[in-house]
């Protein structure tokens, strides 16, 4: 028997506590800033970088990673300090349904790839989410990254260009 038509027990609106949309603005000489977002608990906490823009074309100079630093900070760090930079968010506060979560960050110091340790996941169950980068110098091929769950315990980051430095932040949920 099909359950078409019929409601599921659980509406996504039933998993989501709260979401909080907003932008940090990293102005001229500051490498890093913060946005002060109303208590969350931090293990039911899902951080969504939604992209950077500044007004000079080099990546490396756009590039910018968030971290949820406690239940009331996100902050924004760039390796760059030479204009304002603009970096949006959205948190997603969910309503006991993650059973874990981890954030962290990947160094790719003149590397193109390199790894993260994370407390084993089921990855049939784990979301990972690039929480974006900063970057030393360079385009597009030395700052931009990308991420993979490898396996239960690792997170790997690659990049087109050993180049400079990058340092990759994210997150890996694992739902109930």
């Amino acid at each position: 028997m099909t359950s078409f038509g019929r409601r599921p027990k659980t509406q996504p609106q039933d998993l989501i506590k709260s979401a909080q949309f907003g932008i940090i603005t990293i102005g001229i000489g500051a490498t890093s800033n913060t946005a002060i977002i109303a208590p969350v608990d931090t293990t039911q906490a899902l951080l969504n970088h939604l992209q950077s823009r500044g007004t000079l074309s080099f990546a490396s100079q756009r590039c910018v990673r968030l971290e949820l630093t406690n239940p009331t900070t996100i902050t924004g760090t760039r390796h760059s300090s030479l204009f304002t930079i603009h970096a949006a968010y959205c948190i997603i506060e969910f309503d006991a349904a993650i059973k874990s979560n981890q954030r962290g960050l990947v160094f790719l110091d003149a590397v193109l790839s390199n790894t993260a340790n994370i407390t084993a996941v089921d990855i049939t169950k784990a979301l990972l989410v690039h929480l974006g980068q900063s970057c030393s110098q360079g385009g597009h091929h030395r700052c931009c990254s990308t991420l993979e769950l490898t396996n239960q315990t690792t997170v790997t980051a690659e990049r087109g260009d050993a180049l400079g430095e990058v340092v990759a932040s994210f997150q890996v949920l694992e739902f109930k």
